[in-house]
């Protein structure tokens, strides 16, 4: 399984070159007058001014060794400057991270719960009632993008819902805290009500159908079948058969689904002035704060390759049929 491992991050590391090096590219060709992004006021600058500029910056390089020169700087953890707050990227990023990683985390975690429990439940109850409305259900929610029911419910619980006794919002629409205040961790959960709500009900829906639809193809399994015939009892086989052998393409589903769960993220961070990297990346996007922008273009390109990892690793663990180590020749 090491090795496996091993060859995985090796055959990636080419990926994220490429990606690097496009993402470089499309910053460098812009349009314009680069230095016109580090600097604020080209007129106090004089001609000679300028030239060195350019000579500090390498701009008169080609741009395969400028490339390389900040290969050179990424490898050494330096991600540069942003150019509109003059700060790290690092330290940026670092300031933005944690909040885009509790709303991802909570908004998985709710994916993962509601996705199985009601594909779960909706193919045990094949035909029922239930099933004909939570498959209903499901149709409308894989129709509603995530910032547009972001805006449903701002209008919601900011123009329709209220407190009948003090005349404010059931719940917060925006940010991470009070304005002004030292959040507690329950005016924590109730920011992260709707935003995870926003991001997590496409999602659901989309998983949830997918669910059903691989359980019922393995409960009509002649093994299954079998199993009824044994006597096994019910939710035995429910859950420990037929589950068990439906998560291995759900786990792989969702990993390769990350990006699309990634720009859900951005769009819901934005609606809801939650201060992510969602939110970081479309504000440097405004200002063409480019080092902002790749950084965080390549994290993302790092996280899609991490869960990929991730997912073969619980397909392993959860179908002992997968062989993650390639067979020695002859066996």
């Amino acid at each position: 399984m090491k090795s496996f491992f091993l060859r995985r991050i090796l055959s990636a590391l080419p990926l994220l070159l490429l990606i690097s090096f496009i993402n470089f590219l499309v910053i460098e060709t812009s349009p314009g007058n680069p230095l016109l992004r580090v600097i604020r006021r080209p007129s106090d600058y004089s001609k000679e001014q300028m030239v060195a500029l350019r000579a500090e910056y390498g701009l008169d390089d080609p741009i395969i060794i400028r490339y390389g020169k900040w290969l050179g700087r990424i490898a050494h953890g330096d991600l540069g400057f942003s150019y509109s707050t003059r700060q790290p990227v690092l330290e940026e990023i670092g300031d933005y991270l944690p909040n885009t990683l509790i709303l991802m985390g909570t908004a998985f975690t709710v994916i993962i719960i509601l996705s199985l429990t009601l594909g779960v439940y909706s193919a045990s109850h094949k035909y029922s009632h239930m099933d004909t409305i939570m498959t209903s259900l499901s149709y409308l929610g894989q129709s509603i993008p995530s910032y547009w029911l972001g805006i449903l419910l701002i209008f919601l619980f900011h123009n329709i819902l209220a407190n009948p006794f003090t005349g404010q919002p059931l719940l917060p629409i925006g940010g991470v805290s009070p304005w002004g205040e030292e959040a507690s961790f329950l005016d924590r959960i109730r920011h992260l009500i709707l935003p995870v709500a926003a991001l997590s009900l496409e999602r659901t829906a989309c998983y949830a159908r997918f669910i059903r639809a691989s359980m019922l193809d393995i409960l009509s399994q002649d093994y299954i079948l079998a199993a009824h015939a044994r006597g096994i009892r019910r939710k035995r086989i429910l859950f420990f058969h037929a589950l068990r052998n439906a998560l291995p393409p759900f786990v792989t589903t969702m990993a390769l689904d990350l990006p699309g769960i990634v720009a859900g993220a951005l769009f819901v961070e934005v609606v809801f002035s939650w201060p992510g990297i969602g939110r970081l990346f479309y504000n440097a996007a405004k200002l063409r704060d480019y080092p902002i922008l790749i950084a965080i273009t390549m994290l993302i390109a790092i996280a899609v390759v991490l869960f990929n990892l991730l997912a073969d690793l619980a397909n392993s663990l959860l179908d002992p049929r997968v062989r993650l180590e390639v067979p020695a020749k002859g066996d």
